[in-house]
């Protein structure tokens, strides 16, 4: 679809707020200093009418963005994590379309609220209940967890384009607010990757919410290993994206790896010394 200029489309209402948050945080490791971080709040919404639609009735686009973006943590700032979050909301399912390179939270809003707007539109204050078939991308970013060591987002991008169900794509940005950066699951956490799959596999498994039988592997030993996690009460949980390793109906898979309780020699060769630090009780 083409883009309509940003000119032609309806900005309903925009709100920005700065506020300071503290919280215990579910990694344990202690309090992170409220006057020390700072989150800017922004929520806009975009409704528009298709002048001429590809369908036989009027087609309608509903577009959200509701982020809570940092600018402060700790007393220090965050631009590697603010590069991370941009990179990770352009995210698209389209393997092929290479997402753009976004500078600033203005810049991601104004792209994910026209990124699916076909040409020719025309701004409206409200929808219609009897609209039929409302085309819509949901942006959400929200501060998952916060101590003094590592801030964790989440964020979740709901698109409907037509078809059976919208898509949707939910994962985590991790934070090492010590050295000012993200961390990723491979180079920063799991030293092998071979005991790390064992272990995945066992927690599919043991997981009551996942057909393991189901899945889309033909042995444990080709199971793919997972590219999204988030760290939470001293656990750690992978994630697997809706498709890549079973069907819709299973949905986003999420399931724990409980390090604490692996044999000590296998969880010293799994897990590096900062993944030790943030996953077992000091």
């Amino acid at each position: 679809m083409k883009r309509i200029n940003s000119s032609l489309l309806a900005i309903a209402m925009a709100v920005a707020t700065v506020f300071a948050v503290g919280c215990t945080g579910t990694t344990g490791n202690g309090k992170a200093n409220d006057a020390e971080c700072r989150f800017l709040n922004v929520t806009q919404e975009r409704m528009v009418k298709c002048d001429s639609s590809e369908n036989d009735g009027p087609q309608y686009v509903h577009n959200t963005f509701s982020v809570v973006w940092p600018t402060m943590l700790n007393g220090n700032a965050c631009d590697t994590l603010q590069r991370a979050l941009l990179d990770a909301l352009t995210t698209t399912a389209d393997e092929e379309q290479k997402p753009p390179t976004l500078n600033s939270l203005d810049e991601l809003m104004e792209h994910q609220l026209t990124r699916n707007l076909p040409q020719g539109t025309t701004a409206v204050d409200s929808i219609p209940e009897d609209a039929g078939m409302v085309y819509s991308l949901n942006t959400t970013l929200r501060l998952k967890d916060l101590d003094k060591h590592v801030a964790t987002f989440v964020y979740v991008l709901e698109e409907y384009v037509g078809g059976a169900h919208s898509g949707v794509y939910k994962d985590y940005v991790t934070y090492d607010i010590n050295s000012g950066r993200v961390l990723d699951l491979y180079k920063d956490l799991i030293a092998d990757t071979t005991l790390f799959r064992k272990q995945v596999v066992q927690s599919l498994k043991d997981n009551p919410d996942v057909e393991y039988g189901n899945l889309f592997i033909n042995s444990d030993d080709t199971l793919p290993l997972p590219t999204g996690y988030y760290l939470e009460d001293y656990v750690l949980h992978v994630i697997y994206q809706p498709y890549h390793i079973a069907s819709w109906a299973q949905g986003l898979i999420d399931t724990p790896i409980y390090v604490y309780v692996m044999d000590d020699t296998d969880m010293n060769h799994m897990l590096t010394p900062l993944a030790r630090q943030l996953l077992l009780p000091q």
